[in-house]
């Protein structure tokens, strides 16, 4: 049983905001960000190659896992929720 996925891709992670400051973030487009089974972030892995994607995992001694790699153009953006709705049968 699988109890870990592995996403490698792009990620943009907000930083705390402090209202006295600019908005900041970071960009990492070889980022390898595990989750566990309930949602929550177990590891991130800013900068990873492709190839040492499964030597990372085993360095870590992460078991259990799957790694799903995101298309170009796609990203992850921790803690975002997009929850608008379309209405295609509205009268």
């Amino acid at each position: 049983m699988v109890s870990l996925r592995a996403y490698y891709g792009a990620v943009i992670n907000p930083q705390e905001r402090n209202p006295n400051e600019p908005i900041s973030y970071n960009a990492w487009p070889r980022c390898l960000l595990v989750v566990s089974e309930d949602g929550r972030i177990v590891r991130v892995f800013p900068q990873v190659s492709e190839s040492d994607i499964t030597s990372t995992l085993e360095r870590e001694a992460l078991q259990d896992y799957v790694v799903v790699k995101l298309p170009p153009g796609e990203f992850i953006m921790p803690g975002f929720v997009d929850t608008h709705t379309v209405c295609l049968l509205c009268a």
